[in-house]
């Protein structure tokens, strides 16, 4: 999968994500959440990865959240408890949020 995308995107390739960690980590330590803000090229492409159509292994997640309260949302009552299922693709593929979803682009 990462060999296919590194032939469709140059970035990938050139050692863009090895580099990043290089600098902001360095070669001695291991990356952690620590370095997050220094490490935006390799936050974008995590995105873009789970984004990318051929990752996306289902388009619902798992039920693991459920409202505390009553809501409403929109014109549905959701009550207190109610298991709720994610659509993923709802947002992976949102035009709103992404530029072009049907392409890997992590730059």
């Amino acid at each position: 999968m990462i060999q296919e995308m590194e032939k469709r995107n140059a970035n990938i390739s050139d050692g863009w994500v090895f580099r990043e960690v290089k600098e902001a980590v360095g070669a001695e330590r291991h990356p952690s959440l620590l370095y997050r803000r220094n490490l935006l090229y390799i936050e974008a492409f995590v995105m873009e990865v789970q984004a990318a159509s051929i990752c996306n292994v289902t388009t619902v997640s798992l039920s693991h959240m459920s409202c505390s309260v009553d809501t409403k949302s929109v014109d549905f009552d959701v009550p207190k408890n109610l298991p709720l299922i994610p659509d993923t693709d709802s947002v992976l593929f949102e035009t709103i949020i992404w530029d072009d979803p049907d392409h890997f682009q992590p730059e």
